[in-house]
């Protein structure tokens, strides 16, 4: 009666296939990285950051949109601890009510610390890198030697197509008499009188609504006792800018394009107030419009609202706007701080290197026992075939040619075992 195979022989090569397959499992779950991007500024009073979380699979990114993140930074002995939920794009404000510090410890989890941090180190001082990629615009528009008694200033500095802004002419206190100029826009609609009367230290506003970036306007003198002055002077419009319109109780913040929110931060040439999102509607013109309440803006004085479309507030079109009536703009980009990608892909590795060395020492102890299995099976059925040879007579030598079959077996067995911890350890 032909003897039965062994169910751990059977049993344990499926157990085997099995670990190789949630291996593969595990290292598709081990690519997927979640990790943490805190952006900012140089702190004036309490660090005001911006953070997103991110969620990498493959090589695409995406924000997780709703995640409640805990906050905790620490300096000069003191720790601010802050819960805050993240937008449709991953994206979130917080403040931390620290003493002013350039340099702090900052660390963000998910879900009360739950897990290794999204991101952790130590915010160095920024101040000078973030200033030197600030840039200005100048609302004063530089005078002409040959008609320095005429001034032009820009309100606000920098203009937006389609949106209506200023150009402020004024005759300087020391002319001799009024003058009339005659405005003639190019690329741009005039929506107020095309013939101004310029009287000696009164300043007049002239309404133009660029159509083009590249706007201009030619101010000419109809009569002057001081000649014919006239000047060309380019609309200073920044292709794709959101701007803003200055009301008693809100600002009104507008987009060229449909967008759903706009993006703020508020500073100062000493750091960064504060920051956050403003959700903006659609208008029959095409445009997006939206309000900020301007007590939900950080007291101070000296104050830039920083406009930008994207997030991370390094759009190109992104502009700082005066809230305090100066006379340029500042550009201030928000600076990455801390980036948690590094960390995270270093804990993934760590986490792939235990589960192979894992599945590798669960596959070498099944081997082994199918070894010792299948060591223990041939001979109890050598055993058996002894015996029957011997009741049949045959001769010692058929006895031992017996044995070629189950060696090459056993051959086999430790080939295959030695392709699956040779699969594990190298991909």
């Amino acid at each position: 009666m032909p003897s039965r195979l062994p169910l751990g022989l059977v049993v344990l090569p499926l157990l085997t296939l099995l670990a190789l397959a949630f291996s593969m499992l595990s290292d598709l779950s081990a690519s997927r990285l979640t990790y943490a991007r805190v952006w900012g500024g140089p702190p004036v009073g309490a660090p005001a950051l911006r953070l997103q979380v991110v969620e990498e699979e493959s090589g695409l990114s995406r924000g997780v949109s709703s995640a409640l993140v805990t906050v905790e930074g620490s300096a000069g002995g003191v720790t601010a601890l802050r819960s805050v939920r993240t937008d449709s794009g991953g994206f979130t404000d917080v403040t931390l009510p620290l003493s002013t510090h350039a340099e702090f410890e900052l660390v963000a989890y998910r879900e009360r610390r739950a897990g290794a941090p999204l991101v952790r180190g130590r915010v160095r001082d920024v101040r000078a890198a973030w200033l030197a990629s600030a840039t200005r615009v100048s609302a004063p528009v530089p005078a002409d030697a040959e008609r320095p008694l005429l001034a032009f200033r820009f309100d606000p500095p920098v203009w937006s197509v389609p949106f209506a802004a200023d150009l402020i002419v004024e005759l300087s206190p020391r002319a001799l008499g009024p003058i009339d100029l005659e405005v003639h826009p190019v690329g741009a609609r005039l929506l107020s009188a095309a013939q101004i009367h310029l009287a000696p230290g009164v300043p007049t506003r002239v309404r133009l609504q660029p159509l083009e970036h590249g706007s201009m306007v030619s101010i000419e003198a109809s009569s002057s006792p001081h000649g014919r002055p006239s000047r060309i002077l380019a609309l200073p419009v920044r292709p794709g800018s959101l701007t803003m319109v200055p009301g008693p109780d809100a600002l009104t913040i507008l987009s060229p394009v449909l967008r759903e929110r706009a993006y703020y931060a508020v500073v100062t040439q000493a750091g960064r107030l504060g920051g956050g999102v403003v959700s903006l509607g659609p208008r029959p013109d095409g445009t997006s419009a939206g309000r900020l309440a301007r007590g939900d803006l950080p007291s101070g004085a000296d104050r830039y609202l920083v406009l930008s479309s994207a997030p991370d507030g390094q759009a190109p079109a992104t502009t700082g706007l005066p809230l305090d009536g100066q006379n340029s703009t500042f550009d201030a980009k928000d600076l990455l701080l801390l980036d948690g990608r590094v960390a995270a892909l270093r804990a993934t590795e760590r986490q792939r290197l235990r589960v192979r060395w894992a599945l590798s020492a669960y596959a070498a102890i099944g081997g082994a026992l199918c070894l010792v299995l299948f060591v223990w099976h041939i001979r109890r059925a050598n055993e058996r075939l002894r015996a029957d040879l011997a009741e049949a007579g045959a001769p010692a030598l058929a006895r031992d040619r017996s044995l070629f079959g189950p060696l090459c077996a056993l051959l086999c067995l430790l080939f295959a075992f030695g392709l699956v911890l040779t699969w594990i350890l190298l991909r």
